[in-house]
C-alpha cells in the first residue's frame, strides 16, 4: 500500500506525471492520489484527453469506426468455441 510521502516524494520527482500516472508506478487506487492532492495541496500534471491516449478504449474504437468495423463485423471474426 502507498502512503502519502510515496505519492509526495513522486510527485516532486515527476511534476510531469498525471494522478493516473503515480498511482499505476505506486500499485495504489487513483482515488488514494486524488485524496492526497486535496490534503495536501499538490499538483498534478493535466491528464490527456482520453481519446487521445493511444491505450484508450476510445481510440480504439475510433479507429475501428474509421476502418469499417463494426460490433458486428468483430463478433463475426471471434473464434467460436
Amino acid at each position: 500500500m502507498a502512503n502519502k510521502q510515496q505519492v509526495i516524494d513522486l510527485n516532486k520527482k515527476h511534476p510531469e506525471w498525471t494522478a493516473s500516472d503515480i498511482a499505476a508506478e505506486l500499485d495504489c487506487m487513483v482515488e488514494y492520489v486524488a485524496s492526497c492532492k486535496k490534503r495536501y495541496g499538490l499538483k498534478f500534471a493535466k491528464a490527456t484527453h482520453r481519446a487521445e491516449h493511444p491505450n484508450s478504449i476510445f481510440a480504439l474504437g475510433r479507429a475501428a469506426r474509421r476502418a469499417g468495423f463494426t460490433v458486428e463485423k468483430i463478433q463475426q471474426m471471434r473464434p467460436r468455441a
